[in-house]
């Protein structure tokens, strides 16, 4: 699962108003017939904004009930920046609004900053849970997902693959590799290290984790230990695609690579 927020509006509006708006959000783009989906390829991130219809839906001008918001986990906390900013600018149209979720206490209103603590608080409890498990991946996505709504690109937090024997502990890594990016992204890099770390005893010739290492501990002020990290990415793969970047990285920390 991933973050759920239920928008719901007191008095419903015109549901095109409320496209209008989300449609001024550069990223956000149709859904299919129920809503939108903001994507952003620099952040690797995204989720779905679904209409929700009154009881009695007039036909010629539909209006909003509200929107039913899903934030797959493993995402970068710009991501949760804007879309609180989205629906702030919601609620700054004068529409009488509220929002609820699992993973808040009590009702929003008049504030919806709490979504980031209450986001990184249950992302990180989910990142925990991915990174103890060996066949879950994250943040995955399908396009055409509903046959009768062509369109539609439903966002998958997790998804269980069918993996060959011979490739399950390649598969286990990059599954790790994927959740030790996810911690970076929301700050965790303490978490990040041990992730990276078991991608690493499993998989010891695998450059890009020991390039994770250096990211974080880069983040965390252990340049030494971090320089240390690109060297041995370089040093077990000297031909591969992330030598560029681990001696570029070296050197911005003052090392030599």
């Amino acid at each position: 699962m991933g973050l759920e927020i239920a928008v719901r509006f007191g008095k419903p509006p015109l549901q095109s108003d409320v496209e209008a708006e989300l449609q001024s959000v550069e990223g956000m783009r149709p859904n299919g017939s129920r809503g939108f989906r903001w994507e952003s390829d620099e952040l690797e991130g995204f989720f779905t904004i679904d209409f929700v219809a009154p009881e009695k839906q007039k036909k010629k001008k539909p209006k909003a009930a509200g929107l039913d918001v899903r934030v797959p986990w493993g995402g970068p906390s710009e991501e949760i920046t804007l879309l609180i900013q989205v629906i702030e600018s919601l609620a700054g149209k004068g529409w009488d609004m509220s929002a609820t979720s699992p993973s808040l206490e009590g009702e929003l209103r008049e504030s919806f900053l709490p979504i980031e603590s209450g986001w990184r608080r249950a992302n990180v409890e989910a990142l925990i849970g991915f990174a103890n498990q060996d066949e879950m991946s994250i943040r995955h996505r399908r396009e055409r997902f509903d046959d009768a709504d062509p369109a539609r690109v439903e966002v998958l937090d997790a998804t269980r693959m069918s993996v060959e024997s011979d490739q399950r502990v390649i598969y286990q890594g990059n599954c790790a590799m994927r959740v030790a990016q996810a911690f970076q992204r929301c700050g965790e890099h303490r978490l990040a290290i041990v992730t990276a770390h078991r991608v690493i005893q499993i998989l010891p010739d695998e450059s890009f984790a020991h390039i994770l290492l250096g990211i974080s501990f880069g983040a965390l002020g252990d340049s030494e230990t971090a320089i240390k990290c690109y060297r041995k990415a370089i040093d077990v793969n000297p031909e591969g695609q992330n030598v560029d970047y681990a001696k570029a990285m070296i050197e911005s920390l003052g090392g030599t690579a």
